[in-house]
């Protein structure tokens, strides 16, 4: 819901020219998306705060299960943006996001973490799971099921005769260390995605817009330049 809401935020910022006033009064890009970024931080660990506390109430097993939800409350939002990138009305965006989370959320991990049990589909797991692993919301929610299920994956290794006798620990890349990485790693990937459209850099390798140079010029500047150009004399 959080995410759902801030897609739509964005989304209307942009549909109603409140961003572009914004930039027109003196703001910068970065300064609008910093502000934006740390509210959003600050909103989405609240949500987060209250999930490690129902882990502990109900007791569940989850060693160092705090770091998903750290890494999951800084690119989340970051994901979000550029996300919002792809929709022109709210509403779009926002069953995008509920189809997105409802899929990526709850059915992939679910279905990842049957396919990773049976040889025949195992393969198929392993090169899924890196398409899935691009959207946070999978990585916390397929973290936390693979930290949880720690001993079946030891189980496993045994059948298997792949364990190597050392213990696995939450952060083992059998286990939940690509989750983390991917978290990670979505911070400075989708900051990128966001300033490339926020620049027009895909405009400039697709070839639109009115020129390489206008392409990737200051975008601040140039709806400043045209809001001059109008004003009356």
């Amino acid at each position: 819901m959080i995410s759902d809401s801030l897609i739509q935020t964005i989304i209307r910022e942009r549909e109603r020219n409140i961003k572009h006033q914004i930039m027109v009064s003196g703001s910068s890009v970065f300064a609008y998306w910093a502000g934006n970024y740390v509210a959003d931080v600050f909103i989405q660990s609240i949500p987060a705060a209250v999930g490690l506390i129902f882990v502990q109430v109900f007791d569940i097993t989850v060693p160092h299960v705090w770091l998903l939800f750290a890494l999951i409350v800084l690119a989340n939002p970051v994901f979000v943006y550029a996300l919002s990138f792809l929709f022109a009305k709210e509403d779009a965006g926002s069953f995008a996001i509920k189809l997105l989370y409802m899929t990526f959320g709850f059915v992939a991990p679910f279905a990842m973490s049957f396919l990773q049990i049976f040889p025949t589909t195992e393969d198929t797991a392993k090169v899924l799971r890196w398409f899935f692993m691009l959207l946070p919301i999978y990585d916390l929610c397929h973290g936390f099921m693979m930290i949880t299920q720690i001993d079946l994956t030891t189980l496993l290794l045994v059948q298997n005769k792949t364990w190597d006798g050392v213990a696995l620990t939450s952060y083992d890349w059998r286990v939940a260390g690509y989750d983390a990485l991917f978290l990670g790693l979505a911070l400075p990937f989708y900051w990128s995605i966001v300033f490339a459209f926020e620049y027009k850099i895909f405009d400039y390798l697709m070839c639109r817009g009115r020129g390489a140079a206008e392409a990737i010029s200051d975008p601040v500047e140039r709806r400043t330049s045209t809001v001059r150009a109008h004003q009356v004399p």
